[in-house]
């Protein structure tokens, strides 16, 4: 378990070195800080903290959506927001209101930005594309022969 763990930590930590966010710059990662010697209670929290981390700074400013990526690093362009990667990040809100790492209102604002995007956002049939502009809500295909309204 700790093994899976420190895995995960580790990709976490990647990830969050290469997330840039219009708030905040780029933290490069520094093997060096890597918190050692944490017990799996400890580790545990550790990564569902980054993981929160991850999906709070780096989420749409305008939908509060989980963006695709990377964005800027692999030519997505700042507005694509992805259905399936913003389901985890609501999960993380959960955990990190009821680990009191924001506030059970914080979290309900938040909540309520981005149900009130999706309910004038793009759907077909009540399900929602791969890929959403995190600004307008419409749909982004995956390419020029493809409508977006995959099912994922």
């Amino acid at each position: 378990m700790k093994i899976i763990l420190n895995i995960f930590f580790s990709a976490a930590l990647s990830l969050s070195a290469v997330t840039v966010t219009a708030q905040k710059s780029a933290t490069a990662f520094d093997a060096t800080k890597r918190p050692k010697n944490l017990s799996d209670t400890a580790l545990l929290e550790l990564v569902q903290k980054q993981t929160f981390r991850y999906f709070w700074d780096f989420a749409h400013p305008v939908s509060g959506m989980a963006r695709e990526r990377s964005n800027e690093n692999f030519g997505y362009g700042s507005d694509v927001t992805t259905t399936g990667g913003t389901g985890f990040g609501v999960m993380s809100v959960i955990v990190a209101t009821e680990r009191k790492w924001i506030t059970r209102d914080t979290a309900a604002k938040f909540m309520l930005k981005l149900v009130n995007f999706l309910l004038k956002a793009d759907s077909y049939h009540g399900v929602f594309p791969h890929w959403l502009n995190g600004s307008t809500g419409k749909t982004i295909p995956f390419s020029r022969k493809d409508d977006g309204a995959d099912l994922v």
